[in-house]
């Protein structure tokens, strides 16, 4: 139960944390474009005039992969077929792809595959073998979480910001997907034994019931995330710009 209410107390910390600096850059960024007359484009991709340090990015990165991994912890719906389906736990490594680019996006979410890595390590052992086991790290942990971060570039071509935040969405969680299912039909096809519905299926059907039974809600539940924080923060989805820092030599 302490495990619980932590992860709660966490979780309310870091939503009540971005919401104030969603007003703060908000009302910064109105700030330094009304001072200077500069607007910014339109699009997914629009630019703003906030700078941020490589310190703040790399902190709000940290601030992703935490809530991200606590929501991993939430179950909302255990399927029948296996797997479960979380609370948002794909969004924020969406969101920070989105916030700040498809090199921050990738990075953010491929330290964030590395934890799920350590946290699932008893998964990795249960593979049949070393080549197995090396499938299962690339597979289910280190494309499929890293992929997230690619958001931004999939919504890149598209003009309209509330489509481009869907189709980014939507592509990541697929391309997620097709990690898992690749994984379910190469590596655990023998699994299927385990289940009775799943015994006379061929292996590749087996993984395709299997993964999509919680991805295909998973996904619904994340777009629908994304277009909600879109409606309401607009601003979160505009990329911000790097500061960089240079010291005086004075």
């Amino acid at each position: 139960m302490w495990i619980f209410c932590t992860h709660v107390c966490v979780f309310c910390g870091m939503g009540v944390s971005l919401f104030l600096c969603t007003d703060f850059v908000k009302g910064l960024s109105e700030t330094v474009q009304s001072g200077c007359g500069w607007e910014c484009p339109k699009g997914v991709f629009s630019m703003s005039v906030v700078r941020y340090s490589k310190t703040r990015i790399l902190t709000e990165g940290a601030m992703m992969i935490a809530l991200a991994t606590i929501l991993s912890k939430i179950e909302v719906l255990p399927m029948p077929f296996g797997g479960s389906v979380t609370l948002f736990s794909m969004l924020p490594l969406v969101l920070m792809s989105f916030r700040h680019g498809i090199k921050w996006g990738v990075f953010t979410a491929f330290v964030n595959s590395l934890l799920q890595l350590l946290l699932g390590l008893d998964n990795v052992a249960a593979a049949a073998n070393l080549t197995a086991q090396i499938g299962c790290v690339l597979l289910d942990y280190l494309l499929a979480f890293t992929a997230l971060g690619l958001a931004s570039g999939i919504a890149k071509p598209f003009s309209n910001r509330l489509v481009g935040a869907v189709v980014g969405t939507f592509g990541v969680c697929f391309l997620r997907f097709v990690c898992s299912f690749l994984s379910g039909w190469l590596l655990w096809g023998s699994y299927k034994d385990y289940y009775e519905w799943a015994k006379d299926l061929p292996v590749w059907l087996y993984s395709l019931i299997y993964n999509g039974s919680y991805m295909l809600p998973e996904t619904i539940l994340t777009v629908v995330g994304a277009v909600l924080l879109m409606r309401a923060m607009p601003n979160q989805f505009e990329q911000r710009m790097l500061l960089k820092l240079h010291e005086n030599s004075d």
